[in-house]
């Protein structure tokens, strides 16, 4: 069964950065908030990807096809190695977000990972799983979102 705690206002995740110029920063912390929508975890996740040059990224929007989660990142990585490298990447730039991870499955040996972010699912897959799985046929009816 799948539980997490979503955020109650518009399930998005909050980010606080410092504010460092400006005439308060002399005297006092400013604090500036700006909100994350899943859709922006979602197309963060696969920019991070992208980056480390992991091939076929897609997102799919499955807010109206399950109440599981909103969106899948999907990606595939040539090597064990890289899908170590990005599942790392990920999961330490989410955490500098404040974007709180549920859980993890899988690891690179088996060439599929899952970090499971409550409303966004990443899954990294070597070339073999991703072709034996087909998540985005499974999920054919979900819309993309180009990122």
């Amino acid at each position: 069964m799948h539980t997490c705690t979503r955020n109650p206002v518009g399930r998005a995740y909050l980010h606080a950065e410092l504010a460092t110029s400006g005439p308060l920063a002399a005297t006092t912390t400013r604090i500036r908030r700006r909100v994350l929508t899943p859709q922006d975890v979602a197309i963060a996740c696969a920019r991070i990807a992208h980056d480390l040059k992991a091939e076929d990224i897609l997102i799919l929007d499955l807010r109206t096809l399950t109440q599981i989660t909103d969106y899948f990142v999907l990606a595939t990585g040539a090597s064990e190695r890289q899908l170590k490298a990005i599942a790392d990447k990920l999961q330490s730039d989410l955490k500098q977000q404040h974007v709180g991870k549920l859980g993890i499955e899988g690891d690179p040996v088996s060439g599929w990972v899952l970090l499971d972010y409550c409303d966004v699912v990443v899954h990294l897959f070597g070339p073999e799983a991703r072709a034996f799985y087909e998540l985005e046929m499974l999920w054919g009816d979900a819309p993309r979102i180009p990122w």
